[in-house]
């Protein structure tokens, strides 16, 4: 679930616990969606990653701050698919 970070971003953090990975993964992530994908950048980097979870933050490419980016990333099923491997 998105999360407000600050006046321009946001972030999310994924519980990857019921992996059951024995060390930290290598994680890769994906944005989906309805459209106006365009308007987040930044949520490929990985922050904060270990064996139990990892955290992500977008920001606004559209000039929009986070009250907009939270009403798209509701109205159009913002998320993401994500990936761990070693």
């Amino acid at each position: 679930m998105w999360q407000i970070n600050s006046t321009y971003i946001i972030t999310m953090i994924v519980n990857t616990t019921q992996c059951n990975f024995t060390t930290t993964p290598l994680y890769f992530v994906s944005l989906h969606g309805v459209t106006a994908l365009w308007m987040m950048g930044g949520h490929a980097a990985i922050y904060s990653p270990t064996k139990q979870s990892f955290q992500i933050y977008s920001k606004s490419l559209g000039g929009g701050d986070v009250t907009i980016l939270m009403y798209y990333a509701t109205t159009f099923f913002w998320n993401i698919s994500w990936t761990g491997f070693y």
